[in-house]
């Protein structure tokens, strides 16, 4: 028993690690300057292209400049812990206007099997704030509710005052844990 238990953890420590986002840095799309990249949905209108210009890893990295968002939506274990993270760049080329108010946030989303929100959890805001050219990495964490059937990992660039872009990469989404198995049980299988 006591090695089931060991291979068990194993198994959910191994699979923790691994990214639940498909073309998570960009790498399948219609090009520099296009708006369309693979297995992403998208909201705001045209206010995000593919960038080759400055990007984290690989060749493409996604830049907003305006009021919008993307994300991906994938089956949800429920009170399971996740953490969502993403690559952002106050770039050089375009740097947001130190007297703007523009932001962009990671959000980790919990979503019912009708399609509604349960829960929102918020990364800190990246905005004007962060040095110029210069990669932050942000992070926020969440436990899927009892109800939830989706977890939704989503980029949202809030528009306001002021120019300039904001560059995101390599975002990944991670099962952490399934909070009710660290809970412990005194039944025996």
């Amino acid at each position: 028993d006591l090695i089931l238990i060991m291979l068990l953890i194993f198994a959910i420590n191994a699979d923790a690690s691994e990214n639940l986002l498909k073309n998570y840095s960009f790498e399948e799309n219609s090009g520099p300057g296009s708006g369309r990249f693979a297995e992403w949905q998208t909201w705001g209108g045209y206010v995000y292209d593919i960038h080759a210009k400055e990007n984290h890893s690989g060749d493409f990295a996604v830049r907003f400049w305006w009021e919008g968002g993307i994300y991906q939506q994938i089956p949800a274990i429920a009170e399971s812990e996740y953490q969502l993270t993403a690559w952002l760049l106050n770039p050089k080329s375009e740097p947001l206007d130190p007297e703007g108010t523009k932001s962009a946030m990671l959000e980790l989303q919990f979503v019912s099997k009708n399609n509604e929100i349960l829960t929102t959890n918020e990364s800190e805001p990246f905005d004007c704030k962060k040095e110029i050219g210069k990669w932050y990495q942000l992070q926020v964490n969440g436990i899927a509710p009892p109800n939830a059937s989706f977890v939704r990992a989503a980029v949202t660039f809030v528009g306001g005052e002021g120019g300039g872009i904001a560059c995101i990469d390599d975002i990944n989404l991670e099962l952490l844990g399934q909070t009710e198995f660290f809970k412990g049980s005194s039944e025996e299988p």
